[in-house]
């Protein structure tokens, strides 16, 4: 089937974006305490006008009664990876917890589509899921890639000299076969990187100490057993999860005292740290 005409749809006025919003909470939360009304303004402006934000987001805080609740769940969806697109999984709140949904196929296509601005900047965002082994010479066409998303079993071939990424802001690489030599050293304005779920990395990249753009590091449930004392250098690093290192011996000394911009620092089930009480 195709269409003979485009129709470009509009975000919605800050006006309308509420009224939908506050329509699809409903009344019964909306009036539940006195200071909702004004957390559901801030939730829904926001979701900066996008109809499926409004309605995904307030869905999941639809039975949200006390401001206590809404902070916590604000919180939760502001720690979500910003870039859905290119992991393909869409955060769904479930009590306390934070669960993924995997995106269908066709709608993570159609959200790529319009992330590269249909097609005119086809390498803006690098999605690969599952893909095997990835040649050296593709690896080199994602030199302006702004967002690099690997994932399933991908390994990347071994590079002869460490790749040049200088647009690169967003990197996810989860549940890979093997990491190529020096793949971060040339990621020159890189805010976030998650290296999650690889239960095969044992030892940390040394370049990503020197990642000094870096404001989001997920280094969860890895293999790894020590940290790099050049973690120091992550001056602007806001976010820093450590969860589930169960080979993780401790910590470099003074490390987390170091990160001066640190907000956010998890260290869930580790083992020292749960002997330490």
């Amino acid at each position: 089937m195709t269409a003979s005409k485009s129709i470009k749809v509009e975000c919605l006025e800050e006006e309308e974006a509420l009224s939908l919003f506050q329509a699809k909470l409903g009344k019964d939360t909306l009036n539940s305490h006195p200071h909702i009304p004004k957390l559901a303004e801030m939730v829904a402006k926001e979701c900066k006008g996008l109809p499926l934000a409004l309605l995904v987001i307030s869905r999941a805080m639809a039975y949200a009664k006390t401001p206590e609740e809404w902070e916590r769940k604000r919180h939760m969806l502001r720690k979500c990876p910003k870039n859905v697109a290119a992991e393909g999984r869409f955060p769904m709140i479930i009590g306390t917890e934070t669960e993924y949904l995997k995106m269908h196929d066709v709608i993570r296509d159609m959200a790529l589509w319009l992330a590269c601005e249909k097609r005119k900047k086809k390498n803006k965002f690098v999605v690969k899921d599952g893909v095997g082994l990835i040649r050296a010479q593709e690896v080199q066409k994602w030199k302006y890639a702004q967002k690099i998303s690997l994932w399933n079993n991908t390994t990347v071939e071994e590079l002869k000299k460490p790749p040049h990424f200088p647009s690169t802001e967003t990197t996810l690489m989860q549940r890979m076969e093997s990491f190529p030599h020096e793949f971060f050293t040339n990621m020159l304005i890189i805010r976030v990187l998650d290296i999650s779920e690889n239960e095969k990395l044992m030892e940390l990249p040394v370049e990503i100490g020197d990642l000094i753009t870096l404001q989001y590091l997920n280094l969860s449930w890895t293999g790894i057993k020590y940290l790099l004392t050049e973690l120091k250098n992550l001056k602007i690093l806001r976010c820093l999860i450590l969860d589930g290192m169960f080979s993780l011996e401790s910590l470099p000394s003074q490390m987390v005292s170091s990160l001066s911009s640190l907000q956010l620092f998890s260290m869930q089930y580790l083992p020292f740290a749960s002997k330490n009480g």
